[in-house]
């Protein structure tokens, strides 16, 4: 199918209003025939009309103060955050391993996307950090899960096998502690990690959102070896 400025998919969004205009516009983003046709595979280039339009889009969007905008590596709408949350988000997306990227973008467009899942962002967040913080405390384990890797780190953080790249150098153990509590604290308030309990519950949206940046700020300082084994 040729792609087609005046096709019948933007022909549908210009005729709809409020937030069903915003849906089909993220659906047509996500959807549209041309990303499929001549766009296979994960190395692929958007032609450069379409480049055009999305580019369009987000100066329409900003233009008009709009609470959403055009986010590029998802190719849909997302609510829009400040700044400097963006720029963090968008620095670990570059610099992560591939699998937290991917994990981190999920988490962002089930939080932030036009119809959230709080349960699915919290969840893809935790993963994020599990897929940088397992490998390197418990690389052998093959069933690593986040509560079994926090146990061995604080174990080793005991032992002074663990430091952090701040903090006074003559406490480097209550240093890692500090990093071991916020991992415990999106863990252990990860309740709708299982069902059938007396704490089992859906997360709120806000969680969802706390917890995405602060999985963003665990990934980078992994990353960036912040917590480092001595």
């Amino acid at each position: 199918m040729p792609f087609d400025r005046g096709d019948t998919y933007f022909m549908t969004a210009a005729m709809q209003e409020g937030d069903i205009l915003l849906d089909v516009v993220d659906a047509i983003c996500r959807l549209h025939p041309v990303l499929e046709e001549e766009l296979p595979g994960e190395d692929r280039f958007l032609p450069e009309e379409l480049i055009d339009l999305f580019v369009g889009l987000e100066v329409l969007l900003s233009n008009a103060g709009s609470f959403v905008r055009f986010d590029p590596a998802t190719r849909g709408l997302v609510r829009r955050v400040d700044a400097a949350s963006q720029s963090a988000f968008n620095k670990v997306q570059d610099e992560a391993p591939q699998e937290a990227a991917h994990l981190l973008t999920s988490s962002w467009v089930h939080a932030y996307g036009l119809n959230p899942d709080p349960d699915k962002a919290y969840g893809e967040a935790v993963r994020a950090i599990e897929a940088v913080l397992n490998p390197l405390v418990v690389p052998n384990d093959p069933g690593p899960t986040l509560g079994k890797t926090l146990g061995i780190l604080r174990q080793q953080t005991a032992a002074g096998k663990w430091q952090l790249a701040l903090g006074s150098p003559g406490n480097p153990e209550a240093n890692v502690e500090r990093f071991n509590g916020m991992v415990d604290l999106l863990w252990k308030n990860h309740d709708a990690r299982h069902a059938g309990g007396p704490h089992a519950r859906a997360q709120e949206q806000h969680e969802a959102e706390a917890v995405l940046h602060l999985a963003i700020l665990i990934v980078q300082w992994i990353n960036t070896n912040v917590l480092k084994k001595v």
